[in-house]
């Protein structure tokens, strides 16, 4: 008959197989927000929010990341909401103006698509970033 010192060791070696690998995984969250798409920290003036039809919000660190989702799936969101680069205030995606120029808002993507409240706002942007405001059928999101 097992002694009880060997119970409580192989009780404490269960714990510890169990409880590394959960522990682990909390201590490797960090604070704030992740991509939907590839976990990357989003940096709130670039974020991109997308909302299905049940009404679940999927948050996106850049345009294009929200793009190549979007890309992935079969069903249309019900809504999509960018971030104004200007006053960090988020938008509906329809209401916004696009550049886009030689900033990369993510490097990991590439993204250089950019998204203002305002017109003026975006033209700006354009002016001095060697770019251009994206009209139509360019525009992300149409």
């Amino acid at each position: 008959m097992p002694t009880l010192h060997k119970l409580v060791a192989v009780f404490a070696l269960i714990l510890l197989v169990v409880g590394l690998p959960i522990l682990g995984h909390y201590a490797r969250q960090k604070d704030g927000h992740h991509c939907a798409l590839d976990g990357v920290s989003i940096e709130p003036i670039y974020r991109v929010r997308i909302v299905d039809y049940d009404q679940r919000s999927y948050e996106f660190c850049c345009i294009k990341c929200a793009q190549w989702w979007l890309a992935s799936r079969e069903d249309k969101p019900c809504t999509v909401f960018v971030t104004d680069e200007s006053g960090a205030k988020e938008i509906p995606s329809e209401d916004a103006h696009f550049v886009t120029s030689t900033v990369i808002t993510m490097p990991t993507t590439g993204n250089t698509i950019h998204a203002f409240a305002k017109e003026v706002d975006a033209q700006k942007h354009a002016d001095k970033f060697w770019g251009r405001v994206l009209k139509d059928d360019d525009r992300p999101f149409h």
